[in-house]
């Protein structure tokens, strides 16, 4: 009878080792999916990144209608200066309110410009930032679903092992009842 003892003690056994051969396992796949989870998080964080963060207004049209209204300028005075005193002091004024018109719908065109440029980066960075957004949400969704999976998994494999540990002690307390049984019965 001490065999059906020995018997009962190793599956009691057994069924310890599988609930902490579960319980290691249930650790290391916690580990590889929290490592997971690190790293999709810092791809998110280190998503795409604006392509239009380096993007500059297209001043240089801009720029060379300036050079032309400069230069023209420069030579309505040349020319004034060509015709006397009388042409530079009737001209000089009219030259200047004209450069200076010239000028404010220079800069009206340069800062409508980089207005357009500025409007596009803050679009192009609000839908990364809202693409980052919904990836990190959907992250903390899957994390929260595997958690949840694994509590449960490791609630089942928990049970599953103390109910074996049980059985086998009440195996045990069996098989020591037979024994001492067949002691008094010999």
């Amino acid at each position: 009878m001490a065999a059906i003892t020995a018997l009962a003690i190793a599956g009691a056994t057994a069924a310890a080792a599988s609930a902490v051969v579960g319980g290691r396992q249930m650790k290391k796949a916690n580990k590889v999916a929290e490592q997971a989870a690190i790293d999709m998080r810092n791809k998110i964080n280190n998503g795409p990144a604006n392509q239009f963060a380096g993007l500059q207004a297209p001043t240089q049209a801009i720029d060379v209608q300036d050079q032309n209204t400069d230069a023209l300028a420069q030579n309505l005075v040349s020319a004034a200066a060509d015709s006397g005193a009388e042409g530079v002091i009737g001209t000089t004024s009219k030259i200047l309110a004209g450069t200076h018109a010239a000028g404010l719908v220079s800069a009206g065109e340069r800062e409508k410009a980089e207005f357009e440029v500025e409007k596009l980066k803050a679009g192009e960075q609000s839908r990364l930032d809202q693409e980052k957004q919904q990836g990190l949400l959907a992250l903390d969704k899957m994390k929260l679903e595997g958690a949840q999976t694994a509590a449960a998994e490791g609630k089942a494999n928990l049970y599953t092992g103390l109910g074996g540990i049980l059985e086998g002690g009440g195996n045990i307390v069996a098989a020591l009842g037979m024994e001492k049984e067949n002691d008094e019965n010999a």
